[in-house]
């Protein structure tokens, strides 16, 4: 992105800021939970197991489970 449209961008959204990346800028993936007693750090300590280990993350994916079936196109 040019450093003018950033710039502007940043300017007429303050909040934006907090979550700006100098490596990717904008693109933030958020989950938004809606709910009562929801026990926040249960669900936390839940989706940091589902991250790659940093070994993980250097071995091909494709050796990893998949249990999604494959899609198949029905004609």
């Amino acid at each position: 992105m040019p450093v003018h449209k950033r710039e502007k961008i940043l300017r007429e959204d303050p909040l934006m800021q907090d979550k700006w990346d100098d490596e990717f800028g904008d693109r933030i993936t958020e989950l938004v939970l809606i709910g009562m007693d929801i026990n926040y750090e249960e669900i936390g300590r839940g989706l940091d197991a589902c991250l790659l280990t940093d070994e993980e993350m250097t071995v091909d994916y494709k050796k990893f489970n998949n249990p999604i079936p494959k899609f198949v196109a029905v004609s």
